[in-house]
């Protein structure tokens, strides 16, 4: 529970430094090597079609299929938003299909970007822009979108990064979003503006519990009591 520790932000910082010199040198993480194999390995065993996926460069890695892959296994049930269109849309879209999540509705405010993706899916792809405003004391860009519903589980994956307070507009659609049980995925967690976004929820919550995954790219997975086994991932 609490904030990011020592440790994490230690560990942070080294998968970030660490990934951008594997760009410079053209190596793999062996941890992401790992992660495919797993979600490789679990894709087979499981009757699930998923289409062929390419988790290169800025799309989804495969630490973090593999964290959707496991949590709409152990908890088929989800009522899902995803936050940023893309490879992991696709791999969603699959999942939902097989009945393994409730429902699903990916956000993006590219309208060419959500097109591209909406030809390959069968769920909602809703295009929202960005709108300028002033949010915990930083300005930044939100979301134009207000849903009817509430979400067990939102992952955060847009919009585009920036260096500071990246996706801190997001935070306003966590707090008006989510289910009082919930489970969060924020990807790119290793990178500095992120992790301030991080540190904000948390401190917002400071009931919920939080553990990273670590691979080509880093996952930050907050999650309430209801969702205690995700600790194990």
């Amino acid at each position: 529970m609490g904030a990011i520790t020592s440790k994490q932000l230690l560990r942070l910082k080294l998968v970030h430094w660490l990934n951008r010199r594997r760009w410079t040198l053209g190596t793999i993480s062996p941890a992401e090597i790992h992660y495919q194999l797993v979600f490789d390995s679990a894709v087979a065993r499981s009757g699930v079609a998923i289409p062929p996926l390419f988790p290169v460069a800025n799309a989804a890695n495969s630490s973090l299929l593999y964290l959707l892959f496991r949590l709409t296994q152990d908890f088929p049930a989800l009522h899902m938003l995803e936050i940023g269109a893309g490879q992991s849309s696709i791999v969603l879209d699959a999942l939902r299909t097989a009945g393994r999540v409730a429902s699903l509705t990916t956000l993006e405010h590219d309208p060419q970007w959500a097109e591209a993706i909406r030809a390959r899916v069968s769920h909602e792809i809703a295009v929202a822009p960005l709108l300028a405003t002033d949010l915990h004391g930083v300005r930044t860009q939100t979301y134009d979108f207000k849903p009817d519903t509430r979400f067990d589980c939102i992952i955060v994956d847009g919009p585009v990064g920036i260096p500071h307070h990246s996706r801190w507009g997001t935070l306003k659609l966590l707090q008006e979003s989510l289910n009082e049980d919930f489970v969060i995925i924020f990807d790119d967690a290793e990178r500095p503006g992120e992790r301030q976004t991080i540190t904000k929820f948390l401190s917002l919550r400071p009931e919920a519990s939080h553990i990273f995954v670590h691979a080509a790219k880093s996952q930050c997975v907050v999650f309430s009591e209801k969702y205690r086994i995700v600790g194990s991932y």
